[in-house]
């Protein structure tokens, strides 16, 4: 067994899935069971790469280029450079910004930080200055 993504329609990063095969390296569609299927989502045998924040696969740029909706079309991921292509990152530049920013300090960091300010003086003044 092995671990593979599973995307949503639009190709973002859902979750891990198990699929029997360790050799796993296609793409799997995921209908609906109505009388006229809807793609749900995909099993995807491209390994993810490290850095992105959301991962999404390029699901257009596939259905581009392999001029098929259908996933069975598209390449399977025996070359992994250009499997890892297809995954893109999911989030814009503004978002990625906000997760970089730094939090500002809670209020019981600041409190904290008074503290041992207040401690230091106090030291200071005994050791140093006090007497």
């Amino acid at each position: 067994m092995k671990s593979v993504p599973f995307v949503d329609r639009e190709g973002y990063y859902v979750e891990d899935v198990l699929v029997t095969s360790n050799d796993f390296k296609s793409v799997l569609n995921h209908a609906s069971v109505y009388r006229d299927p809807v793609i749900m989502g995909y099993t995807v045998g491209y390994p993810i790469p490290e850095g992105l924040y959301k991962p999404r696969l390029d699901i257009e740029r596939l259905k581009h280029e392999y001029k098929s909706d259908d996933a069975q079309n598209w390449p399977d991921g025996s070359d992994a450079e250009l499997a890892m292509s297809f995954w893109v990152e999911g989030l814009t530049d503004e978002e990625i910004a906000e997760i970089k920013k730094p939090n500002p300090p809670s209020e019981m960091d600041v409190i904290r930080q008074e503290n041992a300010n207040q401690n230091s003086e106090i030291w200071e003044y005994l050791l140093f200055g006090g007497a």
